[in-house]
């Protein structure tokens, strides 16, 4: 590839790699913290692995930037698939609606407690009314993956950038 370019022919088996490990590391640490630093370290595995088939001598952040945020991207499809399994399986969607009813439940109890307006309560029950039909659960749904893949994106991205700041440059100096 041309200076300043991604060969993405050579990228994308590293970003896949990258980002399904990531994602299983996530799955197994479900903490945040620990969430976070695997979608950085997804990100900056799919750039190394990028560096080992191209050998480039130099790679700038903003490359390693779209080589791990196509790691996220990645990370991303194989929780989407997960998720959406889930949903359409009819023991998955009822989970998913007992969890959330339940977190609405809890939400509307803490505003019970804080004596809010009768009508503000009225209007809590009718959202959770709403959010407990199919649709609702779909939408919910849908909002939680469009942020998910904002999350997973740019934190594997930033990862990737990282990882070609530290270890971008390499320490043999120029090819001869």
């Amino acid at each position: 590839p041309t200076p300043g370019q991604v060969d993405w022919r050579r990228a994308w088996p590293g970003a896949l790699v990258g980002g399904i490990l990531a994602n299983f590391a996530s799955l197994m640490l479900p903490r945040p913290p620990f969430m976070f630093l695997c979608m950085l370290a997804g990100g900056g595995l799919a750039v190394t692995l990028y560096r080992r088939r191209t050998r480039v001598d130099v790679l700038r952040a903003g490359q390693g930037f779209r080589i791990g945020a196509l790691a996220g991207f990645f990370g991303f499809l194989f929780i989407a698939f997960m998720s959406t399994v889930a949903f359409f399986s009819s023991a998955g969607r009822a989970e998913m609606s007992t969890r959330m009813q339940q977190a609405m439940q809890q939400a509307l109890q803490q505003a019970e407690s804080g004596s809010i307006d009768p009508q503000a309560q009225q209007q809590m029950q009718n959202l959770i009314a709403s959010l407990n039909t199919p649709e609702g659960l779909a939408t919910v749904l849908g909002i939680g993956m469009l942020l998910v893949l904002v999350f997973f994106v740019l934190l594997a991205g930033g990862g990737g950038a990282l990882s070609a700041k530290i270890f971008g440059h390499d320490s043999r100096g120029p090819s001869a």
